[in-house]
């Protein structure tokens, strides 16, 4: 009647995954069923005449409710209340709701092992700071996007310091996508699509050199829904991350595979298994999986010599003839000492004798530190490869070092090149080109193929001349090379114009190429996907 009140009224959800079934056997699989908010209700639960009240629920898929794909659920209950003595239980028609999969993160985080910095046992000489690097990939293993995702981190703390020196940290990059990125330790990767992988990256600088001999780190997944949570704090919740799991990788070197199927992204070199030597173990690919390396060194103890090198001087610098013995094909790790470590020479280039370049600083580099064991001070000082193998046979590789100021620098004059084709004429809208300059010594020379066209649509885009010159370019000298759009093309083409050299810094340069078939020209923000090749 309009003038009762009715007490005690409650509502209850029961979730299943058949409609004739009204057991709730499927609650455990959601957060909120038991805590829905109300409205219109005293404190004590009671609903005055000629009032309404509201029962609200939000509730929250776990990662189980649907694991294989979209799933339907029957979504019932019942509203129960006193009147008159008596207890009066409505049972509600169930409705059918679809649940679809969500995402499945894991994190693989990656902390460079050695730190370079200015040593302060040797107070006659100072030692350039090397910014080291901590990066992160989130690989999306799930069936469903995770949308915005945003990685908070905080700065690098020191647990225990042997040495007891006052070690500080300080940002001076961040990369996404290897893309770089205002220097902050928040980083957002935006959406993650199924099977995709993301990446970020830090540079930091320390004040002292050393080495990291432990890592650690503690993950928390802040949800858009902890207001909802924290009310349904009783119930089983612990399957609502999106965060598979977070692992923790000793970082040996930033490399970039180049095998069959490899992308133009850089990828990561680590020592997983066995800490105690020191050794690359496994390369983490940057969008596909991982892959394990084999490590050819000569250890000391050794039975037998894995890698043999000799040397050959000269006034300009020096090459060094290493023959390793791979013993099997895929990918290899090759260490040898660094004879010009105590010289001004730099490690310029290094050619397989194939005639296969391994660029260098990324998979040819070298390294000098100085360790301080038991009073004594030991110097390390090696030359690195990574190399791709086809077969098992031995490989020989030069190691060509130079004085930094008598080697070849490349520059180019331009970064992007737009084209514009008039739909009617079928003619190119103007001639463009670019310069290549030698702004360093010695001569500048064009390794490989030397300058190619890339990209989906490469085929748009011709250079002016054939064949290119692409004999060596004396110091202090430029050449110029003509590049014009396809007048038939019509739409959006892009691609890249890369230049290979033997240039001590930045041996490979790009230019971006953009030609729209329309009578409209093309905006720039198309490029924001592209690759960067390195």
């Amino acid at each position: 009647m309009d003038d009762e009140v009715l007490a005690n009224v409650g509502m209850s959800l029961s979730i299943a995954s058949d409609s004739a079934s009204s057991s709730g056997t499927s609650n455990n699989l959601f957060a909120g069923v038991t805590s829905p908010t109300t409205s219109g209700l005293t404190d004590e639960g009671a609903l005055s005449a000629s009032s309404a009240g509201r029962f609200v629920w939000t509730l929250i898929p776990t990662t189980e409710t649907a694991e294989s794909g979209p799933t339907t659920y029957w979504i019932g209950g019942t509203v129960s209340f006193d009147r008159n003595s008596s207890t009066v239980v409505t049972t509600m028609e169930p409705v059918q709701i679809t649940v679809y999969p969500d995402a499945s993160l894991t994190l693989d985080y990656f902390f460079q092992r050695d730190v370079a910095a200015d040593d302060p046992v040797t107070a006659d000489v100072v030692e350039p700071k090397e910014p080291f690097t901590i990066a992160v990939q989130a690989k999306n293993t799930g069936l469903g996007a995770a949308k915005s995702l945003k990685l908070v981190s905080s700065q690098p703390k020191i647990v225990e310091n042997e040495k007891g020196l006052l070690a500080e940290f300080k940002l001076v990059g961040t990369e996404v996508a290897w893309q770089p990125v205002h220097p902050s330790l928040t980083v957002t990767l935006n959406d993650i699509e199924p099977g995709q992988t993301k990446t970020a990256r830090w540079l930091l600088e320390c004040n002292v050199p050393g080495r990291f001999s432990d890592f650690s780190t503690t993950f928390t997944h802040v949800s858009p829904w902890a207001a909802e949570l924290s009310r349904s704090q009783d119930e089983e919740t612990t399957h609502l991350s999106l965060i598979d799991g977070v692992n923790i990788h000793e970082l040996v070197h930033v490399i970039q595979t180049d095998d069959s199927g490899s992308d133009d992204l850089p990828d990561f070199l680590v020592n997983d298994e066995t800490v105690e030597d020191e050794l690359p173990d496994w390369i983490y690919d940057s969008s596909r999986s991982k892959f394990p390396i084999r490590p050819v060194v000569n250890l000391p103890g050794g039975e037998s010599d894995s890698v043999a090198a000799t040397s050959s001087w000269s006034d300009h610098g020096v090459t060094v003839t290493v023959v390793a013995d791979v013993g099997q094909s895929g990918w290899v790790y090759v260490r040898t000492d660094d004879v010009a470590a105590t010289s001004t020479l730099k490690l310029s280039r290094v050619v397989r004798s194939d005639g296969k370049e391994i660029p260098v600083p990324t998979n040819a580099w070298t390294t000098y530190r100085l360790r301080h064991e038991a009073g004594n001070n030991r110097v390390e000082a090696y030359a690195h490869l990574v190399d791709y193998c086809a077969d098992s046979s031995p490989k020989t590789y030069y190691l060509i070092y130079g004085q930094p100021n008598t080697q070849p620098q490349l520059a180019v004059n331009k970064k992007v090149m737009e084209f514009e084709n008039h739909i009617v004429s079928r003619t190119p809208l103007e001639f463009q080109s670019f310069r290549v300059t030698n702004t360093g010594n010695g001569e500048l020379a064009f390794l490989g193929s030397g300058l190619t066209l890339l990209g989906s649509g490469s085929s748009s885009f011709r250079f002016t001349s054939a064949p290119l010159d692409l004999s060596a370019i004396a110091a202090g000298q430029s050449r110029d090379f003509g590049i014009e759009f396809d007048p038939d093309a019509q739409g959006s083409k892009r691609a890249l114009a890369r230049i290979v050299t033997n240039s001590t810094r930045g041996a490979v340069a790009t230019i971006q190429l953009s030609g729209e078939g329309e009578e409209f020209v093309a905006s720039p923000s198309w490029w924001a996907g592209m690759p960067t090749l390195l």
